[in-house]
């Protein structure tokens, strides 16, 4: 299979990496500058084509890895040559630009997901099973929690560009809670700041017009959540926590941080109090995503992250950004 990767910054090589790792080595690169794309296809022994027509016609799949605000061109110019897509999140912009790609996908017969890390993690997956299994009860209360000190690229700093930690960390937590309960509703944003106003990348100084903080409420079936999500943290930090009237989960995506599943009363072989889950060694989240990408394309099945997942999120977002007009934030 021949891998078409659009894009030459950190994720793109992540992909590039990852797709080798899966035993992929027919792989092709594309930037709009020349020079990033020749120096990640000499440094991973890829190929480097000149225009987006050529990386199309080269290849049977196009994994785009650009500002979101150029998903669209490039997800329907591909789909046009019946490539299957591989998109880093969010899918594009607008439901509206999500729904004219779905009737592409339909037309073309071909296989489009879009790059959600966290719902491959072990750990999240233990969730997942731990929930089907009603081992908590009925859940009443969570807390989703995301942040970073920023982004290395200058553009997800920028409204106008597609920036912000809505598109950039908030999208994860949102599409874990559709992964773990499929239903969310009742989204009220409660907070939305620029707290850091300038930032500085690649030794510019620049004014930050994206949020880098907000929270929100949300309901997922009868619980009730709590979301965060920011730009603002000096060292990256992930977890979530969920409670039910029979005991309560603890988890994060850091290996530093504990998996703790509380119970008031024994069951399924977990005791009564805290069962702290030994930690396992973490895989290559990029390759179990890319993993499940190829098979299904493979054997002819559905994936995981599809199109109407992303339709969802995207509405949902789409919702969060009508009610941040009415904050007094500066990038309003």
């Amino acid at each position: 299979m021949r891998i078409g990767v659009v894009g030459a910054g950190k994720i793109a090589q992540k992909h590039i990496a990852s797709y080798q790792g899966l035993n992929i080595e027919d792989i092709y690169v594309f930037d709009s500058n020349p020079a990033a794309a020749k120096k990640i296809a000499k440094e991973h022994n890829a190929k480097c084509t000149n225009s987006l027509e050529e990386i199309i016609n080269s290849v049977d799949v196009i994994d785009v890895c650009t500002p979101v605000k150029t998903h669209r061109n490039i997800i329907l110019q591909s789909l046009s040559q019946k490539k299957h897509i591989f998109c880093e999140k969010p899918l594009c912009e607008t439901v509206d630009e999500a729904n004219e790609i779905k009737r592409a996908v339909e037309k073309s017969k071909t296989h489009l997901m879009t790059g959600y890390l966290y719902r491959f993690h072990p750990k999240f997956q233990q969730v997942k099973k731990w929930l089907d299994r009603g081992i908590i009860g009925d859940i009443h209360f969570g807390i989703f929690r995301v942040g970073g000190r920023g982004n290395h690229k200058k553009w997800k700093h920028l409204k106008e560009t597609g920036g912000g930690c809505i598109n950039e960390m908030l999208v994860h937590k949102l599409d874990l809670i559709n992964f773990l309960f499929s239903r969310i509703s009742d989204v009220k944003l409660l907070t939305c700041d620029i707290i850091l106003k300038e930032r500085i990348i690649d030794g510019e100084k620049f004014k930050a017009t994206a949020e880098d903080n907000l929270s929100l409420s949300l309901k997922a079936g009868n619980c009730k959540l709590i979301c965060q999500a920011d730009f603002t943290t000096p060292c990256y930090m992930e977890y979530i926590e969920l409670h039910g009237s029979k005991g309560s989960i603890f988890t994060s995506i850091l290996d530093s941080l504990p998996t703790a599943l509380y119970l008031n009363e024994p069951i399924d072989g977990y005791k009564m109090g805290n069962n702290f889950i030994p930690p396992e060694m973490t895989p290559n989240l990029f390759e179990l995503e890319l993993k499940h990408f190829i098979d299904s394309i493979k054997n002819q099945t559905e994936n995981t992250s599809n199109i109407n997942d992303s339709i969802k999120l995207l509405k949902i977002t789409e919702s969060i950004e009508k009610q941040a007009e009415k904050f007094n934030a500066e990038y309003c």
